[in-house]
This record gives C-alpha cells, structure tokens and sequence, in this order.
C-alpha cells in the first residue's frame, strides 16, 4: 500500500513521431520541500488515465497520469509542470 497523490493530465502529441509523455513533459511533485518518487504502474490504467511512459502517436491526445508517493500524509504537496 503507497499513500499518493495523482497529477492527471491531457497530453497531446505535436511532436512529429510517436513520443512517451515522461520523456516530454517534466511533472515533480515536492512535499516539505523535496520531491517526491514518481511510481509508475507500466500498462495499468488508474481511473482511465495511461501512465506517464505510455507511448503516444503524433496528433492524439491522450489521458496521462504522474503518480508520486506521499512521504507525509498531512504535508500540502505542490506541483511543478514544465515541457522539456
């Protein structure tokens, strides 16, 4: 059992070839001001999103999840979201 939190997104390739979302967009989530571990759950579905490293074909938009282990379950979490 993990204690997490989910960043769930709508990742649309424009990139031109196939592309795997985590090797496009840097998502961290931090708690008390160090990141948290990304897990990754590889061909599990969670609540109908594919997970980060799911590849994706150019010009399809896709639903995408980040999963993080929580260390603190009362700590606020903050996220960041950049392309690369």
């Amino acid at each position: 059992d993990f204690n997490v939190v989910c960043v769930y997104t709508d990742y649309t390739n424009s990139s031109g070839e196939s592309a795997i979302p985590a090797d496009w967009v840097k998502v961290v989530a931090y708690q008390n001001g160090t990141a948290l571990t990304t897990l990754t759950f590889t061909g599990e579905e969670t609540n109908g999103y594919k997970p980060c490293d799911t590849s994706v074909q150019d010009g399809t938009t896709a639903k995408i999840v980040w999963i993080f282990e929580v260390d603190d379950p009362e700590a606020e979490v903050t996220v960041e979201v950049k392309d690369l």
